[in-house]
């Protein structure tokens, strides 16, 4: 039997029968890189020992192999890369973007940052590469899919105001309800204004397990007031607990009506979800629902929508095979439908001639030209696999159990084998907060650690891991980028922020400090003023106000045109639990404006209403529910009262003046200003500055001085010395007290106003390193006969732990001056003489308690008692 076998087995006989045969062999050609020289050695099994007599010491200034990363961020991952690659596409010709491949832990966490960095150039631009992004699934990134979860959620959802205006962002949705995108901001508006918070209604609130429920900050609540405000108008009267909200116009009322529909929707939604169903159900309803809220218009939406109507009659067909008549709760159904719609497909673009990025999964890392792996960070790879409570392979692990840990080990060596020409590896190894190094996978650093041992490095030089590894800055557009040094590591091809660095003739800044391409030229470290401002209509007081402010914020707005916004708030998706310290000036501003439109006669009638402007704030929803503001709103209504009588007492034996606008000629300057708090009587004149703000707070051995709430009294004050026969006093009236500034002579009131005048022209040419706050350091120092040193200015600019510095609330003046040594050198200590007379005119001033003015005056006081008891709710 086994001399057949032979007789079968006979190679040359099959060698005669197949002539044609044709053989490969592999011929291993000897590596010349470092990556080669590692991948042979792991082929061949070659010990360190053995590695270091076959090999020679790799040079990390040539041989570019094996690349590490050390960024700050996720996003500065993909800023790097690309830039890495655009390199690699200038040095390499022959290189396409199909032969690169870029793997990632989490693709889903990654993708936001890859679309944004890659995505953002136009496939004409040079450096535009393509990608693809594969293993995404369609439940991260359809906006369709999320928000039909969102609703399917609904029976424990709060439905806050920036998650119903999400659903409003997803176009297939708003177009169901007839929405343009900016009809959408402007509700979002109109919404918060009118005190939506969270919540469809007092019902779906109390739905959630709430044992009391409540109205107000709700989605109906703002519809309420929206509604009834575009029905009866602004000066409605409040019906039935609802104050009317006038913002919304005849032409814009749709969009109200279109909001209202989405509400109600959504109720019927919640209602309809809260019950278990049968599959045949459950099939009619959600089919109903998708015809409800979205509203298809291109192919892929249609796609999308079809699909989910075909996976729900398969489900249902199914059901129907097996018998299945139970009834089911939405969270299961949902999970099932949402789920099938997610499950992958071929459509998926992978390879398709572009950049790939992808999640390390098994297969995936096939030989490219080069391999990139981002995301190698300590705890994020090898990735966690949490285990579930009922598993009991976890309590008794066997050999050749499944293992996340180990596969995620096998696939990065599977990765470090299948890269020709270059592996790439990045992580987020510094702190964005501190800069503190952070270490990266241990799978890296065990890589780093063998490096290290196959090419030791001498003593006091660093390792190769360290010659190989790039610590890049925490952004995009730092000088080191742009510096044109021929052995530094770093470059970038984002032009944008070359202008930064260039001026006109690519000579390098020292300084930039233009706000609006450029205002002010810098060159060799010196600013160059700008040619004298020819203004085209009068300056008002409001720009004197910000001169004495903030000189550069005027610079900014009145010649550049430039207006800094600040960084958006977040949604208000909470309601008013308190009244922090801006909400109680708002309420005091409020009540004191009310107040002076009806001046009522005596303390009931003040007192009567502002109880009715208290409720009618409550009605607005801008007021805590219940009695959380009943202690504020006590001391608002004392305060607020307060101010009432005093401004009563001052001003009852004077006839106001009809206001009345001037201009005045100040050098080169042509000034308008109104005066329109003038009132006269037979032995004065005076002028009555009234805030809700602090002004003044007496001490028993110091005056303190809100002076930034005092600019507006004191221009005032000047102006009215100035162009009036008889000069009047000005009172300055705040919540803590009062100043009066007693009458100067014409020539001195326009000596000061033109000294202001010669400055303003100044502040309009340059950046002036000023601000009001650190004046006012600098003039209590003078007083005090102290050196105002760049140690003091450095502290009371930047701040320290336990104070907050002036620079984060001059956010111009920030900008044209970042460090205080900067103001310092820029002349700090010979501009800030220019609020000399600001200062020594308010300091002369009689400054006294509120309690001082209503008592001498005789005003009727209110017991504050009485006023705690009634202002409860």
């Amino acid at each position: 039997y086994i001399r057949l076998l032979d007789e079968f087995d006979e190679t040359a006989a099959k060698a005669a029968a197949f002539s044609n045969l044709r053989f490969d062999l592999f011929d291993e050609a000897e590596p010349t890189h470092l990556l080669g020289r590692l991948q042979h050695d792991i082929l061949h099994l070659r010990p360190n020992q053995e590695s270091q007599q076959h090999w020679p010491a790799p040079d990390p200034l040539t041989d570019k192999s094996i690349v590490f990363q050390r960024c700050h961020s996720a996003l500065r991952e993909v800023e790097v890369l690309h830039d890495h690659l655009l390199a690699a596409f200038d040095t390499d010709p022959s290189l396409q973007p199909r032969d690169i491949m870029v793997m990632v832990p989490d693709i889903n966490s990654y993708a936001p940052y890859i679309t944004a960095v890659f995505g953002r150039l136009a496939a004409d631009d040079p450096r535009y590469i393509p990608y693809t992004l594969a293993d995404q699934g369609q439940r991260q990134r359809n906006p369709l899919l999320q928000a039909l979860e969102l609703i399917l959620q609904a029976p424990t959802q709060r439905f806050s105001h920036s998650e119903l205006f999400d659903l409003l962002q997803v176009p297939a949705l708003r177009r169901r309800f007839a929405l343009s995108e900016q009809q959408v901001s402007q509700l979002q508006q109109w919404a918060a204004a009118a005190g939506a918070r969270w919540g469809l209604d007092a019902t779906q609130r109390q739905g959630l397990g709430l044992s009391y429920s409540w109205q107000q900050n709700s989605w109906q609540f703002a519809l309420n007031r929206l509604l009834y405000g575009y029905a009866a108008g602004a000066t409605a009267a409040s019906w039935q607990d609802i104050a009317a909200y006038a913002e919304v116009s005849a032409l814009e009322a749709q969009a109200i009506g279109a909001l209202a529909a989405l509400v109600e929707t959504l109720q019927h939604c919640w209602q309809q979800l809260q019950a278990e169903r049968s599959p045949a159900n459950w099939h009619q309803l959600l089919s109903n629902l998708l015809d409800q809220l979205f509203t298809a218009d291109n192919e892929q939406e249609m796609l999308l929508l079809t699909r989910l109507r075909d996976t729900l009659d398969d489900w249902l067909q199914s059901t129907q095979e097996a018998q299945f008549t139970a009834v089911l709760p939405v969270s299961i159904v949902a999970e099932l439908w949402l789920a099938s719609v997610d499950e992958p497909n071929l459509q998926q673009r992978f390879m398709a001639g572009s950049v790939n990025f992808a999640t390390l999964m098994p297969m995936r890392a096939i030989p490219f030209q080069r391999i990139c792996l981002l995301g190698m960070n300590e705890g994020d790879y090898p990735r966690q696999s949490p285990k579930t409570d009922f598993d009991l392979m976890r309590l008794h692990y066997r050999p050749g159990d499944r293992s996340r840990r180990e596969d995620d080990r096998y696939l990065f060596l599977e990765a470090l084998l299948s890269a020709r020409q270059q592996l790439y590896i990045s992580w987020v190894g510094a702190s964005a907060q501190d800069n503190s190094e952070l270490p990266p996978s241990v799978l890296v650093g065990q890589l780093q650690d063998q490096l290290n041992a196959l090419w030791p490095a001498s003593a006091g030089s660093p390792t190769l891991a360290e010659r190989l590894t790039t610590a890049h800055k925490l952004q995009p557009f730092a000088p080191a980028y742009f510096a044109a040094q021929p052995d530094s590591p770093y470059f970038s091809y984002a032009k944008e922020w070359l202008s930064i660095h260039q001026d006109s003739d690519k000579s390098p800044l020292k300084r930039v400090t233009g706000l609006s391409g450029g205002a002010v030229r810098v060159t060799g470290g010196e600013a160059e003023p700008l040619a004298p401002f020819q203004a085209e209509a009068p300056f008002s007081l409001l720009d004197l106000q910000l001169l004495l402010k903030e000189p550069a914020q005027l610079l900014a707005r009145r010649r550049l045109g430039v207006y800094l916004q600040s960084t958006p708030e977040a949604l208000p998706d909470v309601e008013p639990f308190a009244l922090n310290g801006l909400a109680v000036w708002q309420v005091k501003h409020q009540l004191l404006t009310a107040l002076l439109a009806e001046q009522p006669q005596n303390d009931e009638q003040a007192l009567a209403l502002l109880r009715q402007q208290q409720q009618r704030l409550k009605q607005a929803g801008d007021l805590p529910y219940g009695a959380a503001a009943g202690p504020d709103l006590a001391r608002t209504e004392q305060t607020v009262l307060a101010l009432y009588q005093a401004r009563s007492a001052l001003v009852q034996q004077s006839a106001p003046l009809a206001a009345k606008t001037y201009q005045l000629q100040l050098g080169g300057v042509l000034l308008e200003a109104e005066l329109n708090t003038l009132y006269a009587s037979p032995e004065a004149m005076l002028q009555l500055e009234l805030t809700a703000s602090k002004v003044v707070e007496v001490k028993p051995r110091s005056v303190s001085y809100q002076w930034r709430n005092l600019v507006t009294g004191y221009l005032k004050h000047l102006v009215a010395c100035t162009v009036l026969e008889q000069a009047p006093s000005t009172v300055i009236l705040g919540a803590d007290g009062f100043l009066t500034l007693a009458p100067l002579s014409a020539s001195q009131a326009r000596a000061e106003l033109e000294q202001l005048a010669a400055w303003l022209q100044q502040a309009l040419c340059q950046p002036l390193p000023l601000a009001l706050e650190l004046a006012a350091d600098w003039y209590k120092a003078e007083q005090k006969q102290e050196e105002y040193s760049l140690s003091k200015l450095a502290g009371r600019y930047h701040g320290n732990a336990y104070q907050e510095g002036v620079r984060a609330d001059t956010p111009y003046l920030a900008r044209y001056y970042p460090q205080a040594q900067q103001l310092f050198d820029a002349g700090f200590s010979d501009w800030v003489a220019y609020y000399r007379p600001f200062f020594q005119q308010l300091q002369a001033a009689t400054a006294q308690p509120l309690s001082a003015l209503v008592a001498s005056l005789g005003a009727l006081e209110l017991n504050s008692a009485d006023i705690t008891a009634e202002a409860q709710p």
